[in-house]
């Protein structure tokens, strides 16, 4: 057996290249082929170890393997499988993203693929018209001299086009030169042109001179000059470049007188501004921007030559007008206008104004038969005209336009003028109404509101509740009744116009005459504008057609009796009793028309007759037992309760009415029961807790006090009078730990209750306070607490201003608070201005709510003052407080 060869010493196999696995080419000469004789397998000595892989020999041979090895081995695999599966999809993440990176590197052929498709498009006159691409170098002298002269234009390639389309929508305008190439450059030139007229209106100043402020003023026109500086310089090519590429443009004449301006260059912006009127001679802006940058004497020969040139343009006319210094001048330049162009309708009106009455006619009727459809100057004709001439012109005028509705509304109002008749200016109204629809002109019900508010306006008020009656309700009929009358409701909103809200309201009465809501919105509306007779014809007519609405009868009762007129308004009483006797409203107005005229035994009577017709429940035996204790009577008001008790043991009114009047008469102890039996039957009655509470802290005995609370805080949850009790009852026991933690709780349950808020920020720290403040005002800008209470700290920083403002928004706010209107009057009356309004104001609103103002009325010891005294008296004990 031969010796085992070593690797290097066996000898290579047949075709053997060396390298070629690393790129290398393999050749053979003669002398490496010998003999032409082909080597054999019988050639090569028999070596079976010659095929055997070098990797099984050694220590990590394989024939030293085991089955440990091959278990690890399997191991080894199934981990590479595992590593090859988690790294397969960010593998296919990675390679996608190469894939479309290199999709985005874009070939020649690709840059220029838009190019090709639109050669599609290019017709045959086309093709033999592109231009020779020519020298591109610029090396030979003609290239040079075009290229200074501004003689040779490129074309864009698409992509550029298509970009620039993107930004400034340059492709909806092209401009064409002559030599075939395009340019979408409009868009450019508008953009680039209002630049300039910002800039220049910018920079326009006053003739006259500030002598002390001269010097500041030139220091800041140079450095706004400073700032313009590198602007002009970027526009000035941009402008250079589109006055070259296609002189036929105008705007780029335009802008280059502006350009040139601001440069501050006149010579140049005039010279400019002749060779756009050369290149673009029908053009009349380019004419316009020539007059406009000559002196007079140079203009009005421009202006001369425009008018050769577009004898039809009325700018030219106006601006050509204008020049003139005289009036006559002026009127000769407008009578030689209208010759070219009679159909300019503001040429006519320029003319007219410059002429007397007399002229100004007899132009007129010229104007209206070279312009007829001209609405305007034959309504101009009509107001010249005496009646008789203006009903014919008016007439001629609704032959001509047919579609006009203001020619209509100039006829009623005419005939208002002349007899004032409703009738017959309603009749044309309906009329004119009718004709405007069968020509196809319907207008909306906003447009009429509209027309009759400018009637209304120029003191037209019969055509203007004829325009009201003759449209306002047009479309509404097929609707539902509430429909409709919300519709005419909110046409009357508006009390800037009284008599169109008037108007709206007297026709819906008409459709709708028994309507409350319809008549109670006219009623509050004559209420804030305060006009007395007319209020209280609408209330005579509200309570005609409506006898039943308590509400209404109230109004009218009320009215009379706050204007002193007491006799009528027992006389209104005695009529609301026959017709609404049953209502409470009416026997508690009566009661307290009696008291106010000084007739407590009237109104006990009152009571009393209503306890034995039947009528009188609650509320009405509630003011039975208080009157006794206005009137000094305790015992007689306990008996009176007691027996109101045995029917109405539920009402809380009563048992409050009666622990006060044992308390007037017996002292606190036989309160206190009565307080427990009330809320034994009137659990969810807050006043009747807060009582009892009170009665036991008065006793010496807050534990009890506080249990009482939190008690009636149970049975009645998310209440803030509970709360604000429960707060102030340990403020006076000086827990000022316990009471921030039940300010939080209640804020909590009460997140919009102005009062708890103002607690709660009075015990913030003083450098807190304002922040505070201000965010509540930001979530809670209706309320009339927090808004007083804004207005009190402006108030003790001496910011009146402020503070008035403020205190006038709360009483817009929440005008049915008191508390409000109590410090209303306080601040106005130490500033001693707007008292009056601040009173009256008050009697309009009748503010029911209010903590201060509440206690001002259920005191009886205010019985027989008014409620204006009691403001007046109530705001006077206020305390400001200190900062």
């Amino acid at each position: 057996m031969p010796p085992k060869l070593s690797f290097l010493d066996m000898p290579a196999p047949a075709g053997y290249v060396p390298g070629l696995g690393r790129g290398a080419t393999g050749f053979s000469t003669r002398a490496d082929l010998g003999s032409a004789h082909r080597a054999t397998d019988t050639d090569i000595p028999d070596d079976p170890e010659r095929f055997r892989d070098p990797d099984d020999a050694g220590i990590l041979g394989r024939e030293s393997a085991d089955a440990d090895d091959e278990l690890a081995d399997e191991i080894y695999a199934q981990i590479d499988a595992r590593m090859e599966e988690r790294n397969k999809k960010r593998r296919e993440i990675r390679e996608e993203k190469e894939r479309q990176e290199e999709e985005k590197q874009a070939t020649i052929g690709g840059m220029f693929a838009d190019a090709k498709r639109a050669l599609s498009e290019v017709s045959h006159d086309e093709w033999l018209n592109l231009p020779e691409s020519g020298d591109q170098t610029r090396k030979n002298k003609r290239a040079r001299i075009e290229a200074r002269e501004g003689l040779r234009s490129y074309n864009m390639s698409d992509s550029v086009l298509e970009g620039l389309r993107g930004r400034a929508e340059i492709g909806a305008h092209v401009t064409e030169t002559d030599d075939g190439s395009v340019t979408h450059i409009k868009a450019i030139s508008d953009a680039r042109d209002k630049i300039l007229d910002l800039k220049l209106s910018g920079r326009e100043t006053s003739t006259s001179i500030d002598p002390s402020g001269y010097l500041t003023s030139l220091n800041s026109e140079n450095s706004q000059s400073t700032s313009e500086l590198a602007d002009i310089k970027k526009m000035t090519p941009f402008v250079e470049s589109l006055i070259r590429s296609n002189p036929k443009n105008a705007a780029g004449w335009i802008a280059g007188v502006r350009l040139a301006e601001l440069k501050k260059k006149p010579s140049q912006a005039i010279q400019l501004a002749a060779q756009g009127c050369e290149n673009c001679p029908t053009n009349e802006d380019v004419w316009l921007e020539s007059i406009r940058v000559n002196d007079m004497v140079n203009a009005r020969i421009i202006a001369a030559q425009a008018v050769k040139r577009l004898p039809e343009s009325v700018r030219i006319w106006e601006a050509a007008a204008d020049l003139e210094t005289t009036e006559e001048a002026k009127k000769r330049v407008l009578r030689k206008a209208l010759t070219s162009v009679p159909q300019s309708v503001q040429l006519w009106k320029q003319l007219v104004n410059l002429e007397d009455e007399e002229h100004a006619r007899l132009l007129l009727r010229q104007a209206v038969v070279s312009v007829p459809l001209s609405v305007d100057l034959w309504l101009a004709l009509a107001r010249l005209e005496d009646h008789k001439a203006a009903e014919k012109v008016l007439n001629r005028a609704r032959k001509a336009v047919r579609t006009a509705p203001e020619i209509w509304i100039a006829a009623a109002r005419l005939r208002e003028q002349v007899n004032g008749a409703q009738k017959e200016v309603d009749k044309i109204m309906k009329k004119g109404v009718s004709e405007l629809e069968y020509h196809g002109r319907v207008l909306s019900r906003e447009e009429w509101l509209t027309q009759a508010h400018i009637c209304e306006k120029e003191d037209a008020p019969l055509a203007c509740g004829a325009i009201i009656r003759a449209t306002v309700a047009q479309g509404i009929d097929k609707e539902p009744e509430h429909v409709q009358i919300d519709t005419l409701l909110e046409s009357s909103r508006d009390l800037s116009y009284p008599v169109t809200s008037r108007s709206v309201l007297e026709l819906a009465t008409e459709m709708f005459p028994f309507s409350e809501k319809i008549w109670l919105t006219w009623t509050a509306l004559e209420r804030r504008l305060n006009s007395g007779d007319q209020l209280w014809s609408v209330l005579e007519k509200a309570v005609t057609s409506c006898k039943k609405s308590t509400q209404l009868w109230l109004y009218y009762i009320r009215e009379k009796w706050h204007h002193g007129k007491f006799k009528e308004s027992r006389e209104i009483v005695s009529r609301a009793f026959e017709e609404v006797g049953h209502a409470q409203e009416i026997w508690l107005e009566a009661v307290q028309l009696e008291l106010e005229v000084g007739q407590p035994d009237r109104a006990r009577d009152l009571l009393e007759k209503a306890r034995d017709v039947g009528v009188a429940r609650e509320t009405l035996w509630v003011r039975a037992v208080r009157l006794e204790r206005e009137l000094g009577k305790a015992p007689a008001a306990i008996s009176l309760a007691e027996k109101a008790l045995e029917e109405f043991v539920e009402c809380d009114g009563l048992w409050i009415e009666l622990g006060k009047a044992k308390t007037e008469s017996s002292g606190v102890p036989e309160a206190r029961d009565t307080y427990i039996q009330g809320t034994k039957n009137c659990p969810k009655s807050v006043a009747l807790w807060i009582l009892l509470a009170a009665a036991e802290e008065s006793r010496g005995v807050q534990i009890r006090a506080r249990s009482v609370l939190e008690q009636a805080a149970l049975i009645n949850p998310y209440n803030e009078e509970l709360w604000l009790a429960r707060v102030r009852l340990e403020l006076r026991a000086g827990n000022i730990a316990q009471v921030k933690v039940l300010l939080s709780r209640a804020l909590q349950e009460c997140p919009q209750s102005g009062r708890l808020i103002v607690e709660s920020i009075g015990l913030e720290p003083r450098s807190h306070r304002k922040s505070k403040l201000v965010e509540a005002v930001s979530k809670n800008e209706n309320d009339g607490y927090i808004l007083v209470l804004l207005a009190k700290s402006l108030w003790l920083r001496n910011q009146f201003d402020k503070a008035s403002k403020w205190l006038t928004t709360a009483l817009e706010m929440d005008s049915n608070n008191g508390d409000v209107w109590l410090w209303a009057y306080k601040f106005f009356s130490e500033r001693g201005e707007g008292v009056d309004e601040v009173i009256e104001g008050f009697k309009q609103a009748e503010p029911t709510e209010g903590e201060v103002w509440s206690s001002l009325k259920d005191d009886i010891g205010n019985f027989g003052k008014t409620e204006v005294d009691l403001l007046k008296e109530g705001s006077s004990k206020l305390d400001l407080g200190s900062k």
